[in-house]
């Protein structure tokens, strides 16, 4: 709407209501005989206030004189007076006027240009709308409002609602245009009087846009979830997939060193068990890396001992260092408390990680650790581990691709010192999971630093260390040591079995034959006696015909998997106790979670690790 022009435009309304009250108060001093107080304020009134308070002396000082006997006065001044007087006082009324006038026009200025719908109804019909309202719905005066709602039931028990609340507040409702076209709105209602009628103010909002934006948003969100989670099982599928004929590769490689072997065969063997484990060891990078784009690697916390933790590092990583002759040496702050909560085994890959590549990129001198308090709040503490050495270094301009995937600071490195790129950018992830930062100090020639900080929290002094040998979200510690080593003495440690294990019946639930027969003789190597059921159904009916020590359960069976012939097997009173490991290759995160829920006792990762099936069985076994 545009204004048409008045003489009042050049007038500032604001100052002219203080100034209106300024004169008003001045006319009651006035009119209590006060004439001579200044008159300070300025504006069009205060002349015509002037010349009434001038000629207001006047004729108080002649009626003064006629009091005192002089009655020669006489007043000549009464028109000018009357006229000031007048003058002022229709002004006055002028400017009021004016105000309010310009004051209603301004509202239907900001009325109309507003975004917002805005219409005023009584009875129902529209008695005024804003142009907005009448060309976006096609509005008119003396339209019916509940003729433009999609459903006019609707409609009309929303204006039945307002009369019982007076105000409703943003509503959503679809409102249908002239044309036919349905519109998404959120609508504003109260109840007010309207020229002393009972009136409706309407304001309407317009969101169909947004609407179909969250529409798109929820689709692409949908979208993503599934595609997040069509990769997460596909990554499951690939894992257990991989697992499966690695276990059996290492699994009989276990075997084969059990055997009498000439020189020659022995170095086969070792040659063979190398290769496996560098292919492990790559499968595993990239499992571990797309378990981390998938959002399935999770950070565990337990109660672990940081000296221990660090001394399994230097036991794993130290056979190559002394392999190329290098100082390997660590230094710990004495004021680090003795136990700490969080997850060892991940702060073990990573300085594992760390190490190994300070080892491989030196050929001479040192590699060292160092480890000391960042700074501690009432959280816990933040420690700074740095991993230093004499290597080769990293220049300056290969430093800012450091940390991505899949890249070495130098295509060549890859050709000389093998690896996959993967090693540095699962630090930085794992590193961030613990809520810490990774970066590197290096000079070419010179040798490189690499710095990470990770936050963990206070352990109480009594509580027991409960580090998880695997879990879920983990690989098992043999996965950790094949990816490290190439001694398969420290994936075959023996483990003593009490004489009362020996001679112990095992039932072996396993569908796959290859997994049946290395599972087997394992377990006969160590005098166990071993029955096998091919799937779950199987399982539930051989441990209710004879009596066994102990269930290793694989999970992912025809007919019947593990987790429900787990279930099955323990709903009947007589084998609550009866332990039943989970013997599997599904080990992404909740997998050792589902297993514990379906009444397990632990959860052991294929590819087997003898060692750590041979300490289970003599945890959890019990004699028949």
């Amino acid at each position: 709407m545009i204004l048409p022009p008045s003489d009042t435009d050049d007038i500032d309304f604001a100052k002219l209501s203080s100034e209106i009250a300024a004169v008003r108060e001045t006319l009651k001093r006035f009119a209590k005989g006060n004439f001579d107080e200044e008159i300070t304020f300025r504006g069009p009134l205060a002349g015509y206030l002037k010349t009434l308070q001038g000629n207001l002396r006047h004729l108080t000082w002649q009626v003064e004189q006629v009091a005192s006997g002089d009655f020669t006065q006489r007043v000549d001044f009464m028109g000018d007076f009357s006229r000031a007087f007048n003058t002022m006082t229709v002004r006055m009324e002028q400017l009021l006027k004016d105000s309010k006038e310009r004051e209603r026009l301004l509202l239907l200025e900001i009325l109309d240009s507003s975004p917002v719908c805005f219409s005023i109804l009584v009875e129902g019909k529209v008695r005024f709308a804003t142009p907005l309202m009448q060309t976006f719905l096609g509005i008119d005066i003396g339209d019916r409002l509940v003729e433009f709602f999609v459903s006019e039931a609707f409609g009309e028990s929303l204006m039945g609602e307002l009369q019982n609340k007076r105000t409703i507040e943003w509503c959503s409702v679809a409102m249908r245009t002239k044309n036919g076209e349905t519109k998404e709105m959120l609508a504003h209602l109260f109840l007010s009087d309207y020229y002393d009628e009972q009136g409706v103010m309407l304001w309407l909002v317009d969101v169909t846009e947004i609407r179909r934006v969250e529409a798109d948003l929820r689709k692409a969100r949908d979208t993503a979830e599934d595609l997040a989670r069509v990769k997460g099982e596909f990554l499951a599928n690939m894992s257990h997939e991989i697992r499966t004929p690695m276990n059996a590769i290492l699994g009989m490689l276990h075997l084969v060193r059990q055997t009498e072997l000439s020189n020659k065969q022995s170095m086969y063997v070792e040659t063979m068990g190398k290769s496996a484990r560098l292919l492990l060891r790559i499968i595993n990078d990239i499992l571990d890396y797309s378990k981390i784009e998938a959002g399935k690697l999770l950070i565990e916390t337990h109660v672990f001992s940081l000296a221990e933790t660090l001394e399994e590092v230097f036991l794993t990583v130290n056979e190559s260092a002394e392999k190329k002759n290098l100082c390997l040496s660590r230094e710990i702050a004495q004021e680090l408390p003795e136990k700490l909560l969080g997850d060892s085994i991940r702060l073990k890959q990573v300085l594992i990680n760390l190490l190994s590549n300070a080892v491989k990129f030196t050929n001479e001198g040192s590699v060292r650790l160092q480890v000391r308090l960042d700074r501690r709040d009432a959280e816990g503490l933040v420690l700074l581990f740095a991993v230093s050495d004499t290597g080769i270094g990293i220049p300056e301009e290969q430093r800012g691709w450091l940390f991505d995937p899949f890249t070495q600071a130098d295509s060549s490195m890859s050709r000389r010192y093998g690896g996959t790129g993967l090693g540095l950018a699962i630090s930085k992830s794992l590193i961030e999971m613990m809520g810490g930062n990774i970066w590197c100090e290096s000079r070419a020639k010179e040798g490189s630093t690499f710095f990470f900080t990770a936050r963990f929290a206070f352990a109480p002094a009594d509580s027991p260390i409960t580090e998880r040998s695997g879990d879920g979200s983990t690989d098992s510690v043999f996965d950790k040591t094949v990816r490290e080593t190439s001694d398969p003495a420290i994936s075959e440690r023996r483990v003593a079995i009490p004489e009362h294990l020996r001679g112990l019946p095992i039932l072996l639930v396993e569908d796959n034959k290859i997994n049946q027969l290395i599972a087997v003789e394992l377990l006969r190597l160590k005098g166990f006696l071993v029955d096998v059921a091919s799937n779950g159904r199987e399982a539930v009916e051989m441990v209710s015909e004879k009596a066994y020590g102990l269930v290793l359960m694989d999970v992912q069976m025809p007919e019947m998997d593990g987790l429900e012939a787990t279930q099955r097997i323990r709903k009947d009173p007589q084998y609550a106790d009866l332990p039943i490991l989970a013997l599997t290759a599904n080990t992404m995160a909740g997998d050792r979670e589902s297993c514990l829920e379906a009444g397990m006792n632990e959860h052991i990762p294929k590819p087997i690790d003898p060692t750590l099936l041979y300490q289970n069985i003599v945890r959890w076994a019990r004699s028949v």
